[in-house]
């Protein structure tokens, strides 16, 4: 992993390795969503495939972060069930 090697250049400790998904949950918007840019709006596509990242990586089901973005997907959940995404809600963003 080429950022261990640079933290480890850093001569941070063993304690001080970051973990799978930090620079995600870093980058986690106040609504509890993600964007696809850094700063952006969440969306629901984003969150909800971030989401699976973190789990993923191992982070707990129960975690402030992914309770933050199941917050954020049930808000932005529309009357039909599905999720919005360029205008419409359709599959590929339901499917998450």
């Amino acid at each position: 992993m080429p950022g261990h090697f640079s933290f480890k250049s850093c001569r941070l400790g063993p304690t001080d390795d970051p973990q799978p998904g930090d620079l995600l949950k870093d980058h986690q918007n106040s609504d509890g969503g993600w964007s696809f840019a850094v700063g952006g709006d969440s969306d629901a596509d984003d969150t909800a495939a971030t989401i699976s990242a973190l789990l993923a990586a191992g982070e707990a089901a129960d975690s402030t972060a992914i309770a933050g973005a199941i917050s954020y997907l049930k808000s932005q959940q529309q009357s039909n069930g599905g999720f919005i995404s360029e205008g419409v809600t359709n599959s590929g963003v339901d499917a998450w």
